[in-house]
């Protein structure tokens, strides 16, 4: 969710800046605002969160995050958006001190490690998504140029450079 945030966000930003009526210095802010706040609002949302009923902190930041995505999609003009944004990364930053908070509470130390890995994989995934679509757009440029059988083959090799690269980094468990 939060790396869609910020990549979807500055996909956009040179259209909804041309869009929407404001100064055009604002369109950067679209992304920032997110950011920034949600860097900027992290430790204090971490810190209520362990004071507080985690479960509801992380369901509170959920419902901000809900709520600006929808009314940002009506926002009239570009300091409503940015506004809306800012508000939208300290509800994120609800989200991820929630969330991590939820763990320290539930888990015994010893299985945090694996907890927070599933959560690093899922985070992952998302930029996983990029590569996929990289390859992907490199694969048909290929076929358009060379042929069908060239692309599957760029594709192939890539998926397969990819695996020795991950089966190299990634140390066995059975070792």
């Amino acid at each position: 969710m939060f790396p869609l945030a910020i990549t979807g966000a500055t996909a956009v930003v040179p259209d909804v800046t041309a869009r929407l009526p404001g100064a055009g210095a604002l369109g950067p802010w679209i992304v920032l605002a997110y950011n920034g706040l949600f860097a900027a609002a992290l430790l204090l949302a971490g810190a209520t969160a362990d004071r507080t009923a985690r479960t509801r902190f992380f369901a509170a930041g959920n419902i901000v995050v809900a709520a600006t995505g929808v009314l940002s999609a009506l926002a009239p003009d570009l300091l409503s958006l940015v506004v809306l944004r800012v508000v939208a990364g300290v509800g994120a930053a609800m989200c991820a001190a929630g969330g991590s908070s939820m763990i320290l509470a539930v888990y015994p130390p010893q299985e945090r490690r694996r907890v927070y890995g599933y959560a690093g994989a899922a985070l992952f995934s998302t930029a996983r998504m990029s590569l996929e679509t990289l390859t992907l757009a490199t694969a048909t440029g290929v076929m358009a140029a060379l042929g069908p059988s060239s692309g599957l083959a760029v594709a192939g090799a890539v998926c397969l450079t990819a695996a020795v690269i991950v089966r190299q980094a990634v140390p066995s468990r059975d070792t």
